[in-house]
């Protein structure tokens, strides 16, 4: 009797030390996407659940990679400090690969071009950048478009560049007109429109925007990920993922 209770808890400690190694396994390949979710159509909350375009796209590359996923929303600036730290291994929430960023980052190839747009309250009377001269435009801290608008915007026309870490804050500054425009990309511009009907849209001049997925310096990733983009761009899955998240 005591023999086969020993030889029962003999198992039972057997399968749970198993049970662990599995898990710690599936966990060893997991992929930790850092993102900032308040960038539709890239990546914003419907119904409290994280989508968009750069959701859907690292969901397939980690699936392509037989990991699971998880994505870890943060503020925009602090996406570069996380990937220094590897508290995540990826950063996917439109980054533009900027100079100043690869010396701190790797990228991959880029995975969508875009221009820059802004987004105006639709009240005004601002038909080109001449009209915004002495005013407040928006830009999200640590974006391509903030640095565009210091950089560039500001030597066309005499501006004040606002910066804030959430779009979703840059959107209710400018439904309240304390901004006079808002610079983002021209996906993001439709997307924000299609949820402010009042608000309208111009291209801005002279701004290429690529966007690419960023990863610690020396990533063993990196290959395999640019290798699963070059895929999608060459079976259309990429294309199709655009048109359904309007970004063409």
């Amino acid at each position: 009797m005591f023999k086969t209770l020993l030889t029962s808890l003999f198992v039972l400690f057997f399968f749970s030390f198993l049970t662990g190694c599995e898990k710690s396994g599936s966990d060893h390949k997991l992929l930790v996407i850092g993102t900032s979710v308040d960038n539709p159509p890239f990546e914003f909350y419907h119904e409290g659940k994280m989508t968009g375009f750069d959701i859907e796209l690292g969901t397939l590359i980690a699936k392509k990679m037989n990991r699971d996923v998880k994505f870890v929303d943060m503020s925009f600036d602090t996406i570069i400090a996380a990937l220094q730290s590897k508290k995540v291994d990826i950063g996917m929430a439109a980054i533009s690969p900027t100079e100043e960023r690869t010396k701190a980052v790797d990228f991959t190839t880029s995975y969508h071009t875009s221009f820059s747009a802004l987004v105006t309250p639709g009240l005004t009377d601002i038909t080109d950048i001449s009209k915004l001269k002495g005013q407040v435009v928006g830009a999200q801290l640590g974006t391509h478009h903030e640095a565009y608008g210091k950089t560039v915007l500001t030597k066309k026309v005499n501006v004040e560049i606002r910066s804030l870490g959430k779009v979703t804050d840059l959107i209710q500054e400018l439904r309240n007109q304390r901004i006079a425009g808002l610079i983002t990309g021209v996906g993001e511009a439709d997307k924000i429109i299609e949820m402010n009907s009042t608000f309208k849209a111009m291209a801005l001049p002279d701004n290429v925007d690529n966007k690419a997925i960023a990863l610690p310096k020396g990533s063993e990733l990196t290959k395999a990920i640019n290798d699963i983009l070059a895929a999608l761009e060459a079976d259309g899955t990429l294309a199709a993922l655009r048109k359904k998240w309007k970004l063409d």
